[in-house]
């Protein structure tokens, strides 16, 4: 689910890029969209994971 989540946020913000061609060749302009897109990917798993730990420590214990 982590690999899903990350390529929609990163293909979402990268409209209209052809992503094929910028694997061949990408200016600076082109590279900084990429790298600002994945930091918007991460930085957004890292706060889920983060509600998941909260939402996870209010968990009551359960004995097995």
């Amino acid at each position: 689910m982590g690999t899903a989540m990350t390529g929609a946020i990163v293909y979402a913000l990268l409209p209209g890029m052809n992503l094929r061609a910028l694997v061949h060749s990408a200016n600076a302009v082109q590279t900084q969209a990429i790298i600002s897109a994945f930091h918007v990917a991460f930085l957004f798993a890292a706060g889920l994971t983060a509600l998941a730990a909260i939402v996870a420590s209010q968990m009551p214990r359960v004995k097995i």
